[in-house]
């Protein structure tokens, strides 16, 4: 961005359904995703700043809204925490504001910042990403034993062959395997 700051979401779940969504999570893969994220952001920052989006709108407002949050998420980001105080870690906040930041951070140098955001699933993660960074945005997967980046726009099938694609989000991608090609500490977390 403008500013020069890191955007860098992390989904918690792949490409499944959302009703599967509440079946897969659990504390196990939080902890595992949280790990994960904090080694990559660490390459970035060493005392990282990680916030996390709850699964349930508002947050599940204590069970009003859904009972994940209350039933297990919560303890699950407390205990992750307590075993790694080098980092803050903040949340679970309402997916509907939980960017809001992001979105401030994008354009605004003195913006308060945050290092990474912990989406429950794909759309709640990459919407935000999408319309906030545009063709700025590049995906990443991370936790692989290779490099792997692509534009987030995807592969834009219904634009092929009619001259009106533009080149950024793939510059992007290149630049950021540059990147981690050239971090030793990024290699360590692919």
């Amino acid at each position: 961005p403008i500013t020069g700051w890191r955007f860098n979401t992390l989904l918690a779940t792949t490409h499944i359904a959302l009703s599967e969504v509440p079946k897969r999570l659990n504390a196990k893969l939080i902890h595992a995703k949280l790990d994960l994220f904090k080694k990559f952001c660490i390459t970035y920052n060493e005392k990282p700043t990680l916030k996390v989006a709850g699964l349930n709108p508002h947050a599940g407002e204590e069970g009003l809204l859904g009972n994940e949050e209350k039933d297990w998420l919560n303890d699950a980001l407390i205990s992750w925490n307590e075993k790694n105080s080098d980092i803050k870690l903040l949340g679970p906040f309402s997916p509907d504001s939980c960017w809001n930041s992001s979105a401030k951070a994008w354009l605004n140098k003195d913006a308060e910042k945050h290092d990474g955001i912990l989406a429950m699933y794909h759309d709640q993660g990459l919407i935000p990403m999408k319309v906030i960074a545009l063709n700025y945005s590049v995906n990443t997967t991370i936790g692989l034993p290779f490099i792997r980046t692509s534009p987030d726009h995807g592969t834009g099938f219904d634009i092929a062959g009619k001259g009106i694609a533009q080149c950024q989000s793939m510059i992007e991608a290149i630049k950021a395997a540059i990147e981690i090609t050239k971090n030793s500490r990024l290699l360590n977390t692919h």
